[in-house]
């Protein structure tokens, strides 16, 4: 379970990065793994077993065996990257809209909100342990200073969330101006 102030942080859309305290930012690396884990693959065979279960909902194709082999294994190459928790709903939404057979374009766009939000929790907690170790109480005293690949990775992920704060090589921390994104950055004055 996620603390309170992670809660809030990781599952909005938050225009800046708050500090957390050292007992919440202990608790990221926890939460962070049981996000990451919940962004498993689909296996073959879950995806089989849905294709399965839809497919009484429809009438029978008249397509040979070697067909629909061919069509189940399209869609297990296609639809394997979607966790199944995801894929799971994404199918029952797409039955309860579709007249025929869902394609795997309307499964991924039944799967993309959901997708989208777990990836943005991500992010979220990376970018809270980020800042709280580049701003954190004792990250000055504690900890060695970030890598130029994690301040990159801090303001690709910043970035992403349209968080405006960023990193400079040296590890300080500024602002861009509002309205400016990417290539375009520059230190606030």
């Amino acid at each position: 379970m996620l603390a309170d102030p992670l809660r809030r942080a990781a599952g909005s859309e938050f225009g800046y990065v708050p500090l957390v305290s050292a007992d919440v930012a202990a608790t990221i690396p926890a939460a962070l793994a049981a996000l990451k884990a919940g962004m498993a693959p689909s296996t073959e065979e879950q995806i089989e077993g849905l294709m399965g279960s839809i497919a009484l909902l429809y009438p029978a194709a008249k397509v040979t065996e070697k067909e629909a082999e061919a069509r189940l294994d399209l869609y297990i190459d296609l639809l394997q990257d979607i966790p199944f928790d995801i894929l799971s709903a994404a199918f029952k939404s797409a039955a309860q809209t579709s007249r025929f057979f869902p394609t795997v374009a309307e499964i991924r766009e039944a799967a993309l909100p959901a997708r989208r939000e777990r990836l943005n929790k991500i992010n979220g907690l990376k970018a809270l342990a980020l800042k709280h170790r580049l701003e954190g109480e004792q990250s000055r005293q504690a900890q060695a200073p970030m890598s130029a690949a994690e301040i990159e990775e801090a303001n690709a992920i910043f970035q992403r969330l349209g968080i405006r704060t960023r990193y400079a090589a040296d590890g300080t921390s500024y602002e861009i101006e509002r309205g400016n994104t990417g290539d375009q950055e520059a230190k606030a004055a």
